[in-house]
């Protein structure tokens, strides 16, 4: 259920406000999905859109990106979404799954303790 990752992420921004690290102009939601035309998702692709592009990018105060995938508790991650992290993660670029709002604070919070 979209929803469901909808309503997560909406909450993960909510908590992201409150912090210096991830507050605005510092994150992004990455508008990838939903249903489309095939002549929408033609026109997308042709200015770039990308399948298996996480949902948000973070980036970090010394240059670096951190991209989070949020999921559902029983979510799964896409092979295209797989191979493209792999990618990135071979580029240096951190790619994180979130399984829930729990995960995905989780993972914020290791991350600032890097800055501290």
């Amino acid at each position: 259920m979209k929803k469901v990752e909808d309503a997560i992420q909406t909450a993960l921004m909510k908590w992201c406000d409150q912090t210096t690290l991830f507050c605005k102009p510092f994150r992004f939601h990455i508008k990838n999905e939903g249903r489309k035309t095939a002549v929408e998702a033609a026109i997308d692709k042709r200015m770039g859109a990308l399948a298996g592009v996480p949902d948000l990018c973070f980036i970090l105060p010394d240059s670096r990106t951190v991209w989070i995938e949020l999921k559902k508790k029983k979510g799964r991650v896409s092979k295209v979404q797989d191979v493209l992290h792999a990618e990135w993660v071979k580029r240096g670029h951190m790619v994180f799954v979130a399984y829930g709002y729990n995960e995905a604070i989780e993972i914020l919070t290791m991350i600032e303790g890097w800055y501290d």
